[in-house]
C-alpha cells in the first residue's frame, strides 16, 4: 500500500495526486489474469448465520449456483444469512490450489458437463495475448528465472515449482495465471510479487490519472473538507449493517475480531452534502385580475428539500415586513371604522330605514371579519415562511414565501391581505394576494351613490 501510493489520507486533508500523463484505464494484464486471484480464495461452501450469529447451516457451492429459491423461500438463507456468513468464515490461502466446486463442478447442466475456472483463466490469457510469466517477472523488477529450478530459489517453494515442471516444457511457456497464483506470498501480503505489482500499478493509476479522485483539491470537483471527513468514515462493517438485519460486526469486515455494536461503527452524515439556499429579489407585483394579484422570485443556489430552512435571513427580513403589514393594515381599519360611524350616524339624521342601516352595518362587520381571517392567514403564512420548497438550479425553480405587502403597485388597490400558498406536490413559483380592481371599485361607488339618492328620495316623500 504504501510503496504504490495508495494509502487513503484521514481527517479533512486533501491529496493532490493527480498525474496528467498517467492513463487510468484497465491493462490487459490485470483484467485478463492478475485480479482473478481471488478464485484461489474461494470456499468449497457458504454458511449461514442469525443476527445473533448462531450458525445455522451451510450449502455447498456447486449445488446454490443461480438458485434463487433459497433467498425467496427458505427463512435462514437470505442474502442477510450469507453476508454474515462471509465476514465470519476465513477466506482460503491464495495459492496454485483452487476449489473443486470452480474446477470439476461449475455450472453442472442437466447431462453432468460442467466447466473449469482455472483453465479459463489460462485460456483467456492467451486469448488476450498475453506475454508468459517470465516477461511480467522483469516488468515487475522480480528476479530473473531462466529455469525451473530457478523459480525453486526466487519465488517459488520447491514443490510449486516442480508441478509447473511437469505441466511446461520451458521455464518462458508458463502462463501468466499459474505462474503468478503460485508463487510464495511477500512479506504482509497474500500475493507473490508479480500479482503485487501488477495489482498495485493499477490501483495507482486509477488513483492517479483519474481527475475525479474523491481526495484531490481542484476546485472545481472537489468535496469540502466536512464532506472528505465524512467519505472517510465508510466501513464495509458499516455498509453490512445498514443494509441488513445485523446489529453486531466486528470493525473490519475483511478482519475477525470480537463482534461491537453497530451503533458504535462511523456513521456518514449526509446533512454535510446540503447547500444552503440564497434567494433573488421578489417581482413586482402585477396587475390586479379578478381582485387577484401575483408575483415571484428565483432560487440562486438552492439545494433544499421540503419544508427545510433555507435562509435566516430572509425569513427575518420577511417577519418583520409581515409586522409592518399588519401595522398598517391595523392603521386602515381604525380610519375605516370611523368613517362608517360617521356614514351611519349621518343616515339615522336624515331618517334613513333602520333596516337598511343594520343592513349595511351587518356588510361592515362581515367585511371585517373576513378582513381579520385574512390578517390571522398572513400572520400564520409569515411565521411558516421559513419553510421553504425549492429545486436546483438547473430546474429554475421558484420559491413561495412573504414579503411586503404595502408596495404600491399600478392599476390596483391593496386589499390589506395577502396568503403564501405552498404546493404540496412541488414548489410554487409564486406568491398572491387579493386586491380591489378598479371596476369593482366603481361598482361599489356607484351603488352607494344609488343608496344615497334612494334615501334622499324617501325623505322628500
Amino acid at each position: 500500500m504504501a510503496k504504490y501510493g495508495l494509502r487513503i489520507g484521514s481527517g479533512t486533508a486533501y491529496a493532490n495526486v493527480y498525474n496528467t500523463s498517467i492513463d487510468p484505464s484497465i491493462r490487459n494484464a490485470f483484467a485478463t489474469a492478475a485480479f482473478r486471484m481471488g478464485h484461489s480464495m474461494i470456499h468449497s461452501n457458504f454458511s449461514s448465520f442469525s443476527s445473533s450469529h448462531k450458525f445455522l447451516g451451510k450449502d455447498r457451492l456447486s449445488e446454490i449456483f443461480g438458485d434463487t429459491n433459497l433467498i425467496l423461500n427458505v427463512n435462514d438463507r437470505k442474502v442477510d444469512h450469507y453476508c454474515r456468513g462471509l465476514v465470519k468464515d476465513s477466506v482460503q490461502t491464495v495459492d496454485h490450489k483452487l476449489t473443486q466446486e470452480v474446477t470439476d463442478r461449475l455450472f453442472v447442466d442437466s447431462n453432468n458437463n460442467s466447466l473449469d475456472l482455472a483453465a479459463l483463466n489460462i485460456q483467456r490469457g492467451r486469448d488476450h495475448g498475453l506475454p508468459s510469466y517470465t516477461k511480467w517477472r522483469r516488468y515487475c523488477n522480480v528476479p530473473t528465472a531462466t529455469s525451473f529450478s530457478g523459480l525453486a530459489s526466487t519465488t517459488h517453494t520447491t514443490t510449486a515449482a516442480n508441478l509447473l515442471k511437469k505441466v511446461y516444457n520451458h521455464v518462458d511457456d508458463i502462463d501468466l495465471f499459474p505462474g503468478a497464483l503460485s508463487e510464495t506470498p511477500v512479506a504482509g501480503g497474500l500475493l507473490g510479487p508479480t500479482f503485487t505489482c501488477l495489482l498495485g500499478k493499477q490501483f495507482q493509476a486509477l488513483k492517479k490519472g483519474d481527475r475525479f479522485w474523491f481526495e484531490g483539491n481542484n476546485a472545481n470537483v472537489k468535496f469540502t473538507p466536512r464532506q472528505l471527513r465524512e467519505i472517510r468514515k465508510a466501513s464495509l462493517s458499516r455498509v453490512v449493517c445498514d443494509n441488513t438485519d445485523t446489529f453486531r460486526i466486528q470493525q473490519n469486515a475483511f478482519i475477525k475480531g470480537s463482534p461491537v455494536s453497530c451503533e458504535s461503527l462511523p456513521e456518514i452524515n449526509l446533512n454535510k452534502w446540503r447547500t444552503p439556499c440564497t434567494w433573488g429579489s421578489w417581482s413586482p407585483w402585477g396587475k390586479c385580475l379578478n381582485d387577484i394579484q401575483r408575483r415571484s422570485r428565483t432560487s440562486k443556489n438552492c439545494d433544499c428539500t421540503s419544508r427545510l430552512k433555507c435562509s435566516s435571513e430572509s425569513i427575518e427580513s420577511e417577519e418583520s415586513e409581515s409586522k409592518e403589514s399588519k401595522s398598517k393594515e391595523s392603521k386602515s381599519k381604525e380610519s375605516k371604522s370611523k368613517e362608517s360611524g360617521s356614514k351611519e350616524s349621518g343616515s339615522e339624521e336624515s331618517g334613513s330605514k333602520e333596516s337598511g342601516s343594520e343592513e349595511s352595518g351587518s356588510k361592515e362587520s362581515k367585511s371585517k371579519e373576513s378582513k381579520s381571517k385574512e390578517s390571522g392567514s398572513k400572520e400564520s403564512g409569515s411565521k411558516e415562511s421559513g419553510l421553504k420548497k425549492c429545486k436546483p438550479k438547473e430546474s429554475g425553480s421558484k420559491e413561495s414565501g412573504s414579503e411586503e405587502s404595502g408596495s404600491k403597485e399600478s392599476g390596483s388597490e391593496e386589499s390589506g391581505s395577502k396568503e403564501s400558498r405552498s404546493n404540496e406536490s412541488g414548489p410554487k413559483g409564486s406568491e398572491w394576494r387579493k386586491c380591489k380592481s378598479k371596476e369593482s371599485g366603481s361598482k361599489e361607488s356607484g351603488s352607494k351613490e344609488s343608496k344615497s339618492k334612494e334615501s334622499g328620495s324617501k325623505e322628500s316623500e
